[in-house]
């Protein structure tokens, strides 16, 4: 009962609850959709530079493999 009535109390006295609002709301999921398919993918090029960037080795192939394939 205590733990059903906490939260009523938390936004009665304006305390934040660091779990409390996790779910993000109906708009904001709808505005992460529509901006996550507004982006191009990279080139490969372009992906395997960030990668060797970002992770210090190439994960995903390697800028050679292009000379290397029939």
């Amino acid at each position: 009962m205590k733990a059903a009535e906490q939260p009523s109390r938390n936004m009665a006295s304006g305390v934040e609850d660091l779990f409390g609002e996790i779910a993000p709301t109906e708009p904001e999921i709808e505005t992460a959709i529509e901006t996550r398919h507004s982006f191009q993918p990279w080139a490969e090029q372009e992906r395997l530079s960030a990668e060797k960037d970002t992770l210090g080795l190439y994960l995903s192939g390697h800028p050679i493999d292009e000379f290397f394939q029939s």
